[in-house]
């Protein structure tokens, strides 16, 4: 190690012969020098440090006598530069109270070891000077200071080990915080007028203080619980709940509150059961419960270190009586050493390449994981390892065989070694730091106090410690058992809100981070988190997968059942692409519980749809779109089991009613022609023979019609396309009817008679209607038909183009933009208007179906076999974008990050082979229509 010169500064020495001018002679002041720059020779001496001692002398009431002692007994000159060397805190302490210099250089003073009978002795007997509460809560400030001084030089001179600092540092803590949660009940019940005999109140310390292996700049982990609660007061009405949290608060803000004279403790209720946001206490049955029924393995470890701080010690008997079955049981459902290796695992992974010897591999929390593994694994069977402290921890497991004596030694010596590194640090600034430091002046005091010769020698044994530590720790808890997996490593596009759904599928924890799940849910999500992280690693939607899987567990009431399901991996890879690629389908189950049924039980998987009169509607939407998603239906099945049903649903209706005696109930549209998607409106109309011998047919039709919509819901029932449309009347008579055909009826109007089916009533009126219809077509001008379909199709386009998301260059309507539906099914429908022998053939038939008879019926056609594949896919694509963004639209989003999914589902490798595939289409279908119109 490179060293200073060891010599104090011109201006120090200047500044000190100015000061003892007139009391110490020449010969005493250089003899003064020359002791200081002696012991100077035993520390690594700089500015910073000369600083330190400059101001500790010049801080001094009477700093002649205590210069002219120094030359008496140098034991002082010690003391003041490992102060001054090794800490800015003590520092710190001696100048803001000088007193304390003088009562430490007492021998006596600073050899008494502190103990909880002391600490409980010195704060009762002074805190009876005091009369408020900020006074007496001052005075713990002060005490904690003048006993911090005390402990750290001991620990600085090295007058103690590790293991006797920290558990001076506990008990010290231990004592001052049970006096202060003992001032804050009482304040609190003082304010209210009240007196309790006796502790219904227990705080206990978990981690450090509760292993008693406390640092000096550690947070101390409380929980905090009482007996039962019950009303103390009536007027006003005050319950003991009330009066303990209130007590609790004002704690943590004494505790925590920066003030002239320091603060006490940074005081953490976080690891209480359901975390931060719960109640800062609950009754000892509230807790019971909750370890019984919710209780994790991380919190099995946490409770190794429970001790007592204050309250009623039988409250604590109690607890911890309890909670020992269940941080030691005598056997596992699951092995706490995955748990162990995965928080580890998450930890390292955090840190990263920083040099924090508590958290990166090798360093502390290895030491701890590995004692605490061996502890919960065996501490059921034997008791003697039931203990907080991870020193005797590594003792008795020595004693029982199960660490070797070689292992033992090298957890003792790294723990010491890594310790000793924190409360160097720690005592430099008063900062909770466990980062080995950077800057060369700290880096050489912490190789020097840890009487290294140079940096490199101290860095070389953090590395092999570190080394060595790393391979117990494999041995103990397994690096097999580490879970390669890590959300970190999700591409997730709102981190945050991702985070929050994995963590609510973990545990239940919600926005108030309270964990809603029971051990059985917790431990049986840890059973298929593996799977989970290898689905959401190659998702192209993570964020859905995470927020509809959370969405759909949020609304069951026993999500053990069915996370126990998933562990079938195949059937969880299928419920996990629903949660990607079926937002329709998850939009069903949050609003209708009942269709998670028939996940659970495959049936949404294996239904072959032979009684389909049995389902609802939003069941047969439920399963289409499950088996669609998932491959297992095609387009064309999809959509003729979707007309089927709505057909069968329609005739269960009507026959509720009272209907006249000849009429018939025709449908339109793609469920004329069973290409029913699940954005199809259900287009029926209404005719009846002789309609003025029934008065009451419109009331009646429109009951009929109201009823419809409501039971067929979402599916928007119409009769829009009747003649005259929406304005004219529901029920139109069947001579009239005719009427309108031969005198009236557009063109577009006899377009949509093409895709016609009966539905309900006469057949035989039906089939008269038709021919009706025929007699029609017969006496269509061709050039006139032609001129009134492009008008249509053209039309169509300028509406489209009017719309504001037109005017992106990759807008596409799969209906109605140009080379889209519309353009095939106005070809099919121009060949069916064409004649009287082309209709008799193709009215009715669904566009697949219609092109092949084209394709049979004459050798102009056989080029349309590519519109077939195109209709197909176009019509795949529809259905695809209803189900995977929950929508009746047929626009193709914008958004780039939904067309690469949408391409991903439709198998294209890569989202630019869609856009090329489409573009093929489009262009394909737009030269067929300008061959059949000729334009």
């Amino acid at each position: 190690m490179k060293k200073n010169i060891n010599i104090l500064s011109d201006k120090f020495i200047l500044d000190l012969r100015q000061a003892t001018t007139g009391y110490l002679s020449s010969e005493n002041f250089e003899k003064l020098i020359n002791a200081f720059e002696h012991e100077l020779k035993v520390f690594y001496f700089s500015a910073s440090t000369e600083a330190n001692l400059h101001r500790i002398i010049f801080s001094l009431y009477d700093k002649i006598s205590f210069l002219s002692d120094c030359l008496k007994y140098p034991f002082h000159i010690q003391i003041v530069i490992a102060v001054a060397v090794n800490s800015n805190f003590l520092t710190d302490v001696i100048v803001r109270n000088p007193e304390f210099l003088s009562w430490i250089l007492n021998p006596e003073i600073l050899n008494q070891r502190i103990t909880e009978k002391y600490i409980e002795n010195d704060i009762g007997q002074t805190l009876t000077r005091y009369k408020t509460f900020n006074a007496k809560v001052n005075y713990l400030r002060t005490l904690k200071r003048r006993e911090l001084l005390r402990i750290g030089l001991n620990d600085i001179l090295g007058n103690t080990n590790v293991k006797e600092t920290t558990e001076l540092l506990s008990i010290l803590a231990k004592g001052i915080n049970s006096k202060l949660f003992s001032l804050c009940h009482n304040e609190v019940m003082a304010k209210y007028n009240l007196k309790i005999s006796g502790s219904r109140y227990c705080l206990a310390a978990l981690g450090k203080l509760g292993g008693d292996e406390l640092n000096y700049s550690s947070d101390i982990d409380l929980l905090l619980f009482f007996d039962k609660n019950s009303v103390v007061k009536q007027n006003p009405r005050k319950e003991y709940f009330e009066i303990l949290s209130e007590a609790a608060y004002l704690f943590v803000q004494s505790s925590t509150a920066i003030t002239d004279k320091g603060y006490l403790y940074r005081v953490d209720f976080r690891l209480r059961p359901d975390g931060r946001n719960s109640p800062l206490c609950r009754t000892l049955k509230d807790y019971l419960q909750y370890y019984e029924t919710r209780g994790e393995d991380w919190e099995r470890q946490m409770l190794i270190k429970l001790s007592l701080v204050s309250g009623s010690k039988k409250l604590f008997e109690s607890f911890n009586s309890y909670v020992q079955h269940f941080v030691y049981p005598s056997s596992f459902s699951n092995s706490p050493l995955s748990q162990i290796a995965r928080i580890k695992n998450d930890i390292e992974k955090k840190v990263g390449e920083k040099e924090n010897v508590k958290l990166f591999s090798g360093g502390i929390r290895d030491i701890e994981f590995s004692v605490q593994a061996l502890q919960l694994l065996n501490g059921g069977k034997l008791k003697e390892l039931r203990t907080g402290n991870s020193l005797t921890a590594i003792g008795k497991l020595r004693e029982k065989n199960l660490l070797t004596e070689d292992e033992s030694a090298s957890l003792i010596s790294a723990y010491n070694f890594y310790r000793k590194i924190e409360h160097f640090l720690q005592l430099m600034n008063d900062k909770q730091t466990h980062l080995v430091p950077e800057d060369d002046d700290t880096l050489n005091k912490l190789s020097s106090y840890l009487r290294f010769k140079d940096i490199g020698s101290f860095q070389k044994r953090v590395a092999s410690t570190r080394k060595q530590i790393k391979k117990i720790f494999d041995s103990i808890v397994g690096k097999e058992e580490i879970n390669p997996s890590s959300l970190d490593s999700i591409q997730f596009t709102e981190r945050k809100k991702a985070i929050g759904n994995f963590k609510y599928l973990q545990t239940g924890q919600g926005l108030l981070e309270q964990k809603q799940f029971d051990k059985q849910a917790i431990n049986s999500f840890q059973k298929i988190e593996t799977t989970l992280f290898a689905f959401l690693s190659k998702s192209l939607a993570p964020d859905s997968v995470v927020e509809n899987f959370a969405r759909i567990i949020k609304i069951r009431p026993l999500p053990s059942i069915w996370y126990n399901e998933f562990t079938d991996t195949n059937f969880f890879y299928s419920f996990l692409k629903i949660c990607e690629r079926n937002k329709k389908a998850v939009e069903l189950m949050v609003i209708d519980k009942s269709l998670g049924d028939l996940i659970l039980n495959r049936r949404a998987f294996n239904e072959r749809f032979d009684t389909i009169e049995n389902f609802s509607t939003n069941q047969m939407i439920f399963i289409l779109s499950v088996q669609f998603c998932l491959g297992i239906i095609k387009v064309e099945r999809l959509s003729k089991i979707l007309s089927e049903f709505l057909l069968a649903k329609i005739k269960t209706i009507c026959k509720s009613f009272s209907l006249p005696d000849r009429f018939f109930i025709i449908a339109l549209g793609s469920f004329g022609t069973d290409e029913m998607t699940f954005g199809s409106d259900v287009d029926l109309i209404f005719a009846v023979e002789n309609i003025l011998k029934y008065p009451n047919v419109q009331t009646e039709f429109q009951n009929l019609l109201l009823k419809l919509k409501e039971q067929l819901k979402p599916f928007d029932v119409d009769s829009r396309l009747r003649p005259e449309g929406k304005s004219s009347q529901l029920v139109w008579d069947v001579d009239k009817y005719f009427d309108y055909l031969e005198n009236r009826a557009q063109t577009w109007e006899l377009q949509s008679l093409t895709r016609i089916k009966f539905v309900y009533g006469s057949i035989e009126l039906y089939n008269n209607f038709l021919e009706g219809v025929k007699k029609r077509v017969k006496f269509l001008e061709h050039s006139s038909l032609i001129k009134d379909i492009l008008d249509m199709r053209s039309k169509m386009e300028k509406q489209l183009l009017s719309t504001s998301q037109a005017q992106f260059g990759n807008f596409f309507n799969i209906k109605r933009s140009r080379g889209g539906l519309a353009d095939i099914e106005f070809i099919v429908q121009y060949q069916v208007l064409k004649n009287s022998e082309s209709f008799s053939k193709l009215i009715g038939k669904n566009t697949k179906s219609a092109i092949k008879i084209l394709i049979d019926f004459s050798e102009n056609f056989n080029s349309f076999e590519a519109l077939i594949e195109n209709y197909s896919f176009l019509k795949k694509l529809e259905i695809w974008v209803q189900i995977l963004f929950e929508t009746n639209s047929k626009v193709i989003p914008l958004d780039n990050v939904k067309r690469n999914l949408l391409a991903n589902v439709l198998n294209f490798k890569i989202p630019r082979d869609l856009e090329v595939e489409l573009t093929r289409i489009k262009k394909a279908n737009h030269d067929f229509f300008k061959k059949i119109f000729a334009i």
